[in-house]
C-alpha cells in the first residue's frame, strides 16, 4: 500500500506541475518551445509508468492460504507437530517470496523511473518559463 501512496504522489505532483508550470508557459510566452515539450513527454513517461505499475497482473504467488494449512497439516492423520507445520509454513511463505521478488524489483525500479522523470518535467518546465519559451 506504501508504493501506491507513493506512487500517487508522483503522478499528483506530475499532474500540478504540467498544469501550473505547463499553462504558465503558454499564458506568459504564447508558445510551446522545446523545453515545453520535454515537460510534457515526461509527463507522458510518469503517466506510462504508472500504467505498468498500476497494471493487473495474474503471476503472484501468495502462500499464506489457511485453507490449504488446514488441510494439509491440521486435517491430516496423524497430526504433524507444531515444529513441523511451523517449517513448512516458512517454506511456503519462502518460496512466495522468491517467486514475486523479481517483479517488486522491476517495479520498484520502474517507480525510480517515474520519479526521475517527475523531476525533469519540473525542471523542463521552469527552464522554458525562464528562457521565454524558447
Amino acid at each position: 500500500m506504501s508504493s501506491e501512496l507513493g506512487l500517487e504522489t508522483i503522478v499528483q505532483t506530475a499532474s500540478i506541475a504540467a498544469g501550473f508550470l505547463g499553462a504558465g508557459q503558454i499564458v506568459s510566452h504564447h508558445s510551446f518551445g522545446l523545453a515545453a515539450w520535454i515537460g510534457v513527454s515526461a509527463f507522458g513517461i510518469v503517466g506510462l509508468a504508472t500504467a505498468v505499475v498500476l497494471w493487473p497482473r495474474w503471476q503472484w504467488k501468495f502462500t499464506a492460504a489457511p485453507k490449504k494449512m488446514i488441510a494439509s497439516y491440521l486435517d491430516a492423520s496423524p497430526a504433524p507437530s507444531i515444529a513441523d507445520i511451523s517449517r513448512h509454513a516458512a517454506i511456503d511463505l519462502a518460496d512466495g517470496y522468491d517467486h514475486n521478488s523479481s517483479r517488486l524489483t522491476k517495479l520498484s525500479w520502474i517507480i525510480a523511473v517515474a520519479c526521475i522523470f517527475l523531476v525533469v518535467e519540473i525542471i523542463s518546465f521552469l527552464i522554458g518559463l525562464g528562457l521565454g519559451g524558447s
